[in-house]
């Protein structure tokens, strides 16, 4: 297989290549658009997108500030110009002769914050504007994640219409997307993958695992996106993207110190930010550094059911350290043209699962080590020359490696598990225009090796290791080719339909009393089909449908060790594919002052994957240690229907004067076992108020959520939610924000005002109580 991708990729690069070399001949016959792109202050502004918008045509401004849109018959078009610190402006009626270059006179862009949320690039694989695009799509931009100043990468997300954060401990964090999670929903990192074959069904904390210091800005794709991003694409898709500083025309550094700190966990963050530009070249690089504290929860307003096993207002042990650091190399070899070498690396040492000491009594449970290391390269040029208008390939190595260590009593044998995953990834994508058409096609691999043990070290001091959580040198490779066309009919009205072909396949040996050699292999097709209807250069309205697909993992198929509560899970072989097939219907408004979106959808489910009872050696009881835990296996579940609503609006009264709020709604409904779907979570949302004038921004806002009371025999099985349920609840919330000038902001904040106790559905530990929270930030 890995021959195949190389062979491919060297064709696609001779092709590439030929298509740039040879300049068509009939070129003149087509007409071009051509411009240059200035400040206020007289300076080339590179990397400016520009867009046609009918037939779907773009392109990216060079060094300096150039730029060409083309070709194109002869008639009158309209372009759009934007950029993240510059206001979007549009030219209308620019009339094109046959065969003719229409050069436009310099276009001056004024200074102002262009609101990047309107840009993303996970749900199309290119840059679109939102309501130019068919999906329900969340855009954390670089300046609210720096407002919002959150512990991790997950609670940056919890504002966010439509996620919900649930956390088993308070080093996890896992985001659920229209009533799925975990290893339901993709994360990727800069367009890698982050989830591997190991990834559970159970909530976890490989989102924390991404430092939010050192990022761009996060994209929350809604919906199926298994036709451009493959399996696990089912309820969403999450893209962490780091910073890509912008190439400068002077050598200089720049620098910044972030910290933060908070009252409930005694939380101490400190983070540094290096950048140093010479030429065509920029190094980066950053440092964090957090150590937490045990947590303190809510104390009014108590419930007696968040109380059972946390009777003490501060929840002991929950307090950790971590530590992360990035590094980044990027080239400009020619203009439209980036080179980039990078490496992150994350460390989380110590982290208690806290639940496991509240239900089930132990004398220590961790999560240690818990490591990520990831080194990826990407070209991209953005050149149009013969066929291809861009072009983007990355290869990549990703290792974690997550260990637990746990300890009935203090008398007991101590248990250390430790899973080591190496992937290796490819993956290569392409834009070109054929007339009306814009046409995005590419392909991806991912290989995993996997080595897994258990080491049980006895009370006199022998060590003696056996069969891990997953079986030791396994392999799990996926490859995937996909094609989507986005056509446009008019200015008003465009379809996109796409298709992908995907191939699995695993092999394992399971030593046990015999060793039995496994493999497993899986093949999907999946397609999707939208239409956008663009009333409007500000609105939009649409409908999709989409199939998505996740192909049974490592932690499906094989693993053997403890879950939630008093369960153990044994391997199933017998497991296929689940499937879904959603269709949505979507509004999006976005204008100065008023932005506005909406979504209802509805998802049919097959094979459904759930955890259900099983027999070990014709037991349904297996004995671990000193506990008799219920067998259970991963099983297709039969069918199931989810279906929800999203809706997020954000006005102005004034230029300093902004109000927002989002409301989000999940019912699911396994139609095989007639029970509600496991794991969905209820109504909830949020509602605010800012103020923002010159260089201060306060918001006031409350979150809340619903009880959620419909459970499924799975969640029953779950101690972390209450029996009954998990009650409602609802947080006052106040921050601000001062720019004292240049290179000194600080941030206040109290969360939970009121004090209340509550718990995030599904979590694992009670929301921290009041908590006050102090960030100071140094630049240059």
């Amino acid at each position: 297989m890995l021959k195949l991708i190389l062979l491919t990729f060297c064709f696609l690069i001779f092709t590439y290549s030929s298509s740039f070399a040879q300049k068509p001949a009939n070129r003149t016959l087509k007409s071009e658009i051509q411009g240059v792109i200035f400040n206020e202050n007289n300076e080339a502004v590179r990397d400016a997108h520009i867009s046609l918008l009918n037939p779907p045509k773009n392109d990216v401004s060079d060094h300096n500030g150039k730029f060409t849109i083309g070709p194109l018959d002869a008639g009158r078009y309209t372009i759009r110009v934007e950029h993240i610190s510059y206001q979007t402006i549009e030219i209308e009626n620019i009339a094109i002769s046959q065969g003719v270059i229409t050069v436009l006179d310099t276009i001056i862009l004024s200074t102002g914050f262009y609101e990047s949320e309107s840009v993303v690039v996970t749900a199309t694989r290119s840059h679109k504007k939102v309501e130019e695009i068919i999906p329900i799509v969340n855009m954390v931009s670089r300046q609210q994640i720096a407002r919002r100043n959150s512990k991790t990468s997950a609670e940056a997300l919890r504002e966010e219409s439509g996620v919900f954060i649930q956390k088993t401990n308070h080093g996890g964090g896992s985001a659920i997307i229209r009533g799925l999670s975990s290893n339901q929903i993709l994360i990727l990192v800069d367009g890698i993958r982050l989830n591997n074959s190991t990834y559970r069904l159970g909530n976890h904390q490989y989102l924390t695992t991404v430092d939010n210091n050192m990022l761009d800005r996060i994209e929350v794709v809604h919906g199926p996106l298994s036709v451009l991003h493959g399996s696990d694409a089912l309820g969403g898709t999450i893209n962490l993207i780091t910073e890509i500083p912008l190439i400068s025309s002077e050598n200089k550094i720049d620098y910044n110190i972030n910290s933060r700190f908070s009252s409930a966990d005694s939380e101490k963050m400190l983070s540094t930010n290096l950048k140093y530009f010479e030429k065509n070249l920029i190094f980066q690089s950053g440092f964090s550094y957090k150590n937490y504290g045990d947590l303190i929860q809510g104390s009014t307003n108590k419930k007696d059911e968040l109380l059972i096993g946390y009777e003490q207002n501060t929840q002991k042990p929950t307090g950790f350290t971590a530590y992360d650091f990035t590094g980044k190399i990027i080239y400009e070899p020619r203009p439209k043209q980036n080179l980039i070498l990078a490496y992150q690396l994350s460390r989380q040492e110590d982290v208690p699962r806290f639940d496991k000491y509240a239900y089930n009594d132990f004398y220590k449970w961790l999560y240690t080590p818990q490591k990520r290391d990831l080194i990826y390269g990407v070209y991209e040029n953005k050149n149009k020359n013969g066929f291809f208008n861009s072009f983007r390939t990355s290869l990549s190595y990703h290792r974690q490696q997550e260990g637990r260590q746990k300890q009935k009593t203090i008398v007991s044998d101590l248990i250390k598990e430790i899973d080591d995953v190496q992937t290796i990834g490819f993956t290569f994508q392409a834009q070109s225009n054929y007339k009306e058409q814009l046409l995005n096609f590419g392909l991806d691999y991912y290989s995993d090796f996997v080595n897994s043990k258990t080491t049980v070290s006895s009370t006199d001091k022998i060590d003696v290791t056996t069969r891990g959580r997953f079986p030791d040198d396994s392999r799990y490779s996926s490859f995937g080719i996909f094609l989507e066309d986005e056509y446009s009919f008019s200015t008003d009205w465009q379809a996109n339909a796409g298709i992908r072909f995907s191939h699995f396949q695993t092999d394992f040996t399971i030593k046990d009393t015999t060793k039995l050699s496994f493999e497993k292999k899986y093949n999907a097709l999946t397609g999707s089909f939208g239409i956008i209807y663009k009333p409007n250069q500000w609105s939009s309205l649409s409908t999709n449908i989409s199939q998505g697909f996740r192909a049974p993992n490592l932690s499906d198929l094989a693993k053997f060790g403890e879950s939630k509560g008093s369960i153990f899970e044994v391997p199933n072989l017998n497991v296929n594919p689940e499937k879904a097939l959603s269709i949505d219907l979507n509004y999006k408004l976005n204008k100065r002052l008023l932005k506005f979106s909406a979504a209802i959808y509805y998802m049919q489910i097959s094979d459904l994957l759930i955890s259900s009872n099983d027999l070990y050696n014709g037991s349904p009881n297996i004995v671990s240690g000193e506990d008799t835990l219920s067998v259970k296996s991963k099983q297709n579940g039969g069918k199931a229907f989810i279906t929800g609503f999203e809706s997020s609006l954000n006005f102005a009264l004034s230029n300093s004067l902004k109000f927002r709020s989002n409301l989000s709604f999940t019912f699911g409904e396994n139609q095989t076992a007639n029970e509600p779907v496991g794991g969905i979570p209820p109504l909830f949302g949020l509602v605010g108020a800012s103020w923002q004038q010159n260089k201060s921004f306060s918001e006031f806002y409350l979150r809340f959520a619903a009880a959620q009371t419909r459970l499924s025999s799975d969640d029953f099985d779950d101690p972390r939610i209450p029996i009954g349920g998990t009650p409602e609840w609802f947080t006052l919330n106040v921050r601000t924000e001062y720019e004292f000038n240049n290179w000194i902001r600080l941030n206040l904040a109290v969360e939970n005002i009121l004090d209340h106790l509550y718990r995030e559905h599904g979590s694992g530990i009670n929301a921290p109580g009041r908590n006050f929270i102090v960030g100071i930030k140094l630049s240059r």
